[in-house]
């Protein structure tokens, strides 16, 4: 089995001091583009089975996925916070509140399943504070379960849960002498932890990540020392292409970007600009300056690059976390607007792929040309290749390769 336990996105509470705070929050604005931002990272995941808190904004951190995606949930009332849903600004003055009905959760989450515990006095029955003590028991109850119904399995199982009932988890998976929660620090908003979980023995292979998110997107901890994947230790014994060998970079990409469909303009918008920003130098360059790419061009949130004029070429090109090539700011900018004529004409990017007839790369390379900028046959090639439009020339013994995973 492979586990992979999220962080739900930041909530208004997250945001808000300890006295403010109310039982059951939505997620604050950024949170919601967070939650946006996860889609494609638990695209790449390929889950087979998702359980979810069902708090407001563990579901709401989740729908964007469902809804793109189709895929269904399950909601696991074991997954929730620790204490509960509680009113009151502090441990002593905490109330007991219902939690979400049943009908609550089925009129906004039709894609989230619903066990016979759900009904119309809410999931938490106004039960009194969870206690450390309480919520330790718990997270060796939910161990139990997925050992019991996944161990043995090739199962992606994906949990999307809280900060502080995750410390408790990720310690008995572990097996961290104590509580975890004393041993574990805090988690990232939407930041993904991964186990390998086989019968005789338990791979932590990443922790705390939060890549997908642009830095200055980063809530919940001080993460910097985890999001880059510059300390991931994958599964060792899955063979990869040879160009991944070089770094963990290059390995994480691989496993969860390379090849893999997008949807969004803006994960498109980006995709094409670190492409030419490639042009002369090697993709693991690009990769190490991806998050100042991402802070520098503002998530590549499609609308604002295409509204950069002269002030923000000087900024980008006085940047030197980036590559300051004024020829690839300048095909960033105009691609961008590029793209919103697109969305125009189309509707969006993907769209506009899709309808186009084209079927060698002689062709592709002819139509980029005279769409966008800085484009050539290797920029194209691969972008079309890491966005899953042309087959992948993945090693022979890839274990993608293996699995059909879009190979030429």
């Amino acid at each position: 089995m492979e586990l992979y336990i999220i962080r739900h996105a930041e909530s208004e509470n997250n945001a808000r001091p300890q006295e403010e705070r109310t039982e059951d929050p939505s997620l604050s604005a950024l949170g919601y583009r967070q939650a946006e931002y996860l889609v494609n990272r638990i695209r790449h995941i390929r889950p087979t089975r998702i359980f979810v808190s069902p708090f407001l904004r563990t579901l709401e951190t989740l729908a964007p996925y469902l809804r793109e995606t189709g895929q269904s949930a399950e909601a696991w009332i074991d997954l929730h916070e620790q204490g509960g849903v509680q009113a009151g600004a502090g441990n002593a003055d905490y109330e007991g509140r219902p939690g979400m009905k049943r009908s609550e959760i089925e009129g906004g989450f039709s894609g989230v399943r619903l066990g016979d515990k759900f009904d119309e006095e809410g999931w938490w029955k106004s039960r009194p504070w969870e206690d450390y003590e309480s919520a330790q028991e718990r997270a060796e109850k939910v161990t139990r379960r997925l050992h019991d119904e996944f161990g043995l399995t090739g199962e992606r199982v994906v949990l999307i849960s809280h900060g502080a009932f995750m410390r408790f988890l990720v310690g008995v998976i572990l097996g961290t002498p104590g509580m975890g929660h004393d041993r574990i620090d805090w988690f990232a908003n939407t930041s993904v932890t991964r186990f390998i979980i086989t019968p005789t023995y338990t791979h932590l292979a990443l922790m705390n990540c939060t890549r997908h998110l642009p830095e200055a997107w980063i809530t919940g901890t001080d993460s910097r020392p985890f999001h880059t994947g510059e300390y991931v230790e994958e599964d060792g014994d899955r063979p990869r292409c040879a160009w991944t060998l070089k770094d963990p970079l290059l390995a994480a990409y691989h496993d969860d970007e390379y090849g893999f469909p997008l949807d969004r303009d803006d994960d498109f918008l980006e995709r094409l600009v670190l492409e030419i920003n490639q042009a002369g130098l090697s993709w693991l360059t690009v990769l190490k300056k991806r998050k100042a790419f991402r802070e520098a061009f503002e998530g590549f949130d499609v609308d604002r690059v295409a509204a950069y004029g002269e002030g923000d070429r000087e900024r980008l090109l006085g940047d030197d976390g980036i590559i300051r090539n004024r020829l690839k700011i300048d095909a960033a900018i105009h691609n961008a607007r590029v793209f919103l004529e697109i969305r125009r004409s189309h509707g969006s990017f993907k769209a506009w792929l899709d309808v186009q007839s084209c079927v060698s790369l002689e062709e592709w390379v002819a139509l980029f040309r005279k769409t966008f900028r800085f484009m050539g046959p290797e920029i194209v090639g691969e972008f079309l290749m890491s966005t899953g439009h042309l087959p992948i020339r993945h090693d022979p013994e890839c274990f993608l390769a293996r699995e059909g995973h879009r190979v030429g």
